[in-house]
């Protein structure tokens, strides 16, 4: 239960990243939405660090969520303290980045399946917008060197394929990787 809420996190820091990179309306009710989640930590950090620009610090967010997660996760399944997870310092903060990693493919996935539903069901509902922002930077590529097939746009299975081939294969050998660690 307490990896689902640190999943919504980070997907949401990971969202708000993606509609700001893709200049998604400011009144959105999404974007709002992402925008009060993560405002607590925005404020923060700019009490301490002075402001930047935001996107470096969602991903930082998002990361910091994950690293959290997955220490959390250790000190309950083990029942170790706090004080001794240190020494597990390392495998924390790879854990934490191959399931940011994991957590963005996922989020561009379904992002496409929802995109794909959204543009034959409704393609003038509001939700595509944001969906639209998510996936474009990841379409856009793909829609330059495959062609469509009459009407039909192949580039949403072509980049489900791909996610599915990154979450097996790179994916999969660091976190083995990272699990020799312990």
């Amino acid at each position: 239960m307490i990896s689902w809420v640190f999943l919504g996190l980070s997907l949401v820091a990971i969202s708000q990243w993606f509609m700001e990179h893709s200049r998604v309306r400011t009144n959105h009710p999404i974007y709002q939405t992402c925008r009060m989640i993560n405002k607590p930590f925005l404020r923060l950090w700019w009490l301490i660090f002075l402001p930047r620009k935001v996107e470096h610090v969602l991903w930082l967010w998002a990361f910091l969520i994950e690293v959290f997660s997955v220490a959390l996760l250790v000190v309950m399944d083990t029942g170790l303290p706090w004080s001794q997870i240190t020494h597990l310092g390392l495998w924390v903060i790879l854990s934490g980045l191959l399931n940011l990693l994991r957590h963005l493919i996922y989020l561009v996935m379904v992002s496409v399946f929802v995109l794909s539903v959204l543009s034959w069901v409704s393609p003038y509902h509001r939700l595509m917008e944001p969906v639209e922002a998510v996936t474009r930077p990841f379409l856009q590529p793909l829609r330059r060197y495959l062609p469509t097939l009459g009407m039909i746009d192949f580039s949403p299975v072509v980049l489900v394929l791909l996610g599915q081939v990154l979450l097996s294969i790179p994916i999969g050998a660091m976190e083995m990787a990272v699990q020799r660690l312990l």
